[in-house]
């Protein structure tokens, strides 16, 4: 569930889901295009550091990376929060 969350915020913080990202990079968006990679290289970065969940459950080291991911995205999000009000 917190997973979940988390993809979620990053996804409307791009502009919507993994697939029109797809979509937007095929159709020539180069911003789209890194954010396909930047997906990739986290696919790759979970599995190389152990922390991709498997038929036996999430390990401990992946409940610990999502929090931190969560605690990430609430400051930046936060951040440009007040820089938008400020400018309002």
């Amino acid at each position: 569930m917190i997973l979940l969350y988390t993809f979620k915020t990053i996804s409307a913080a791009l502009g919507g889901c993994p697939l029109r990202q797809l979509v937007m990079a095929g159709e020539g968006n180069s911003d789209a295009g890194i954010s396909i990679l930047g997906f990739i290289a986290a696919g790759a970065t979970a599995h190389n550091f152990g922390i991709a969940a498997s038929p036996a459950g999430v390990p401990l080291n992946g409940k610990i990376a999502v929090i931190i991911g969560m605690l990430v995205i609430t400051v930046f999000a936060a951040m440009y929060t007040k820089k938008s009000a400020a400018r309002g």
